[in-house]
Formats: structure tokens, sequence, C-alpha cells
């Protein structure tokens, strides 16, 4: 058994959940109570602490042999955690007319649209129009459209690409409607492409094949969608998994695709933190730092799916929202680099094409150069990087 007490700097109980790793990578979930306090009965290799009311998430470990701990979860600077992410890739994100003209289909788990989030319209792999009032509010799905398209009034309440016009497909299992039915992916890009004429795809997810077989069998099966997409000039971005042991996933690594990785930016968050025990270990491992023109200085997520497959990097750690209620979250891994990177590519997009439809016959083509043109070499391996980190325009961040 293991007791966390969870705190802030002043010792006030810090609410929020509680993952649990037990030596084989099995996760146990908890929450703290009313003082803190989370109990875990079995024995833990690590925990990570994740507070919901404004405060740092933080890796505790190694725990072996630990019984009891004390843990503090740094208090953050509201502003700069909800919107570092944002102005990485576009520094000029507040600015009007992000995404007009262009449509954006995502492929994910569905919700119920909230505030600032009412224009989106949902559909399932046929085509029908989802009833969304019995839906959960925050899904995976809710936190990729809100990087995308949320309009609200306040600067972390909008979407990246905010003007453009989302479609979003329900690839959620019949029986759980919490997880990933992968055999609709296909399905949901054809709907995309053939019925709503997108120029974009976001997927937020992915599979990976346990031999060459399954890959090619996974390959084969996706490739008829995809390479139907591809010629159609939708370019398709697909996150590349959470993990550096099995490469990239499906359909992240194939051709067509643009694969997404996740990174960070150094000094965002306190040493005693996630994000900065992820900056840390990154600043040990070859190839895994690099830097902005203007200095700032980027971290690979070593986490992040890395190698063949992988084509351009965002923000995947440290990544705050605001939900309904003014619950902050924060979330890590290329689900959320890779909303990031497809928006902001769909903000250019927009600002090269404007609203000129005749475009539709070469948009791939121009998007593959827009995505080279404004993606910046951060001078890491290029297994961890690909081409880099696309920025909409030059970065105004600056190096310590």
């Amino acid at each position: 058994m293991i007791e966390l007490t969870c705190t802030d700097e002043k010792g006030n109980p810090v609410f929020g959940y509680v993952e649990l790793v037990e030596p084989d990578g099995t996760i146990d979930f908890g929450q703290t109570d009313d003082h803190g306090v989370v109990r875990g009965y079995g024995r833990y290799r690590t925990a990570t602490i994740k507070p919901m009311d404004g405060h740092w998430n933080v890796l505790v470990g190694p725990l072996d042999d630990v019984e009891r701990a004390e843990v503090v979860c740094p208090t953050l600077e509201r502003n700069h955690a909800l919107n570092w992410w944002r102005r990485l890739l576009c520094p000029d994100c507040d600015g009007t007319g992000r995404g007009a003209g262009v449509r954006v289909g995502v492929i994910d788990i569905p919700f119920q649209p909230g505030e600032g989030m009412m224009h989106i319209d949902c559909y399932d792999v046929d085509g029908d129009r989802l009833n969304t009032s019995e839906l959960a509010y925050h899904s995976h799905g809710y936190r990729v459209c809100k990087t995308i398209s949320e309009r609200g009034t306040a600067s972390h309440r909008k979407g990246l690409a905010r003007e453009a016009e989302l479609i979003f497909v329900d690839i959620s299992d019949d029986a759980t409607k919490s997880t990933w039915d992968f055999d609709k992916i296909g399905p949901a890009i054809e709907l995309l492409v053939d019925e709503f004429s997108v120029d974009v795809i976001n997927i937020s997810g992915g599979s990976y094949a346990a031999n060459n077989e399954e890959w090619k069998e996974i390959s084969e099966f996706l490739g008829e969608y995809i390479g139907d997409a591809f010629n159609k000039g939708v370019v398709i971005f697909a996150a590349v998994g959470n993990s550096a042991v099995n490469g990239v996933a499906l359909p992240a690594g194939m051709e067509t695709v643009m694969g997404v990785g996740a990174v960070g930016l150094c000094g965002v968050a306190p040493s005693a933190t996630l994000m900065g025990a992820y900056e840390r270990m990154a600043s040990d491992a070859e190839g895994a730092t690099g830097a902005l023109p203007t200095g700032a200085k980027i971290f690979h997520y070593l986490d992040s799916g890395q190698g063949s497959g992988l084509n351009l990097v965002g923000p995947g750690i440290g990544v705050f929202m605001e939900m309904d209620g003014g619950v902050l979250a924060e979330y890590e891994g290329t689900s959320y680099a890779c909303p990031a990177v497809a928006a902001t590519v769909a903000g250019a997009l927009a600002e090269a094409t404007g609203n000129q439809q005749e475009r539709i016959n070469e948009r791939h083509k121009l998007a593959s150069e827009l995505i080279r043109s404004i993606c910046v070499d951060l001078g890491m391996d290029r297994a961890r990087q690909g081409w880099g980190l696309p920025i909409l325009k030059q970065a105004s961040i600056k190096g310590e």
C-alpha cells in the first residue's frame, strides 16, 4: 500500500486524478480526497498526479518500497500555461480569419458540444447526424476539436483554425462508446472525402502492428481509403503514437499520411513537474533537443513515436486546456500535437488560397509545399522531428 499527500506550495490540498503505474506497466487510477490524499493498494513504480485546480502535473518516482510520500504540485501561471503551445505554432493566434474557407474533418470519440463548439456538425460513419444531447461533454474528440475549432471569447478558448468548417465523424466502439473501433477509420475517411469534400483530416489515434504480416494487412485495408483521399487532394494528419519502443503507429506510418510527433518548449514548466521531468530526460538523450531561430529551446517528448513515418512535430506535453466550468487540465501525447499541427496547416492553406475553389485539384501538392515551407528545422535527430515544427508566422518566442 502507498499513501500520497498532494499539496501546493503553501500546504493546501490539491484536487486531481492520479495514475499509479505497477512494475509491469499496469495503471491503477485514483483520485485525491478533501485532504489531497490518495491511496494505492499495490506495489508501484511511479505515480503521476494530474490536478484539476490550477496546478502542474507531477511525476513521482521511483516508488519502490515507498509507503508514504508528500508531493508538492506547483501552482501554474494561468495565462502562460494556457497559451504557450498556441503561440509556439501561431504567434498571432488571436488574429481573425484563421482557417476561413478550409474544411477540416476529425475522426474520434464524439461529445456533446458546449460553449464555443455548437457550430460543429457530428455524424456517424453512415453519414447520419448524431444526437449529441446524451453524449459526454469532455471526450478525447472534444479536446481535439477544441484545439482546432473552438470559438470562445478568451484567447485560450479560440481554436488555431477556428474559422474553418469542422465536420466530425464518430468512430467509437458501438458497445463501449468510449474507445475507438479501428475498422471505422476507413469508412470515416471515405465519408469525409466523398460527402463533405474536406481539405484536411485529423486522426489523433492509431494502431500498432504486431508483425510485418499484420502491418501489411492494416495498410492494405486503410490504403484504399487513404489512397483515394490523396488522389482527391486531401491531406491526412495522424498521431504517430506514444511509444518510442513500438515506433510509428498506423495510419501515421503510411507513406501518404502526415505523421505527427510531439515536442515541448523548454523552461515553460517548473523543474518539479511532469513536463520538467521530460525536459531533463530529453537533455540526456542523443538528438532530443533543439532550438528555434529565436533561441528558444525545444525538447522531444520521449514517449512520442519516432522514425520512419514521422513527418513533423507539434506541442504535445504541458498542453493545458480550460473546460466548461473553468476546470483546467493538462494533457500530453501525440493526440494533442496532431490537431495543433493540422490546424496550423489549415490556417496556412487558408492564407495561401483564400476562398478559391479552383485550388481543389492541386490542394495536396499545395499543402505539401506549404508544410515544408513553414516547418522550422529544430536541429534534432530527423527521426525525432521530421521536417520540424510548423509555424504560421515567424515565432516571437525568445530564448532565455
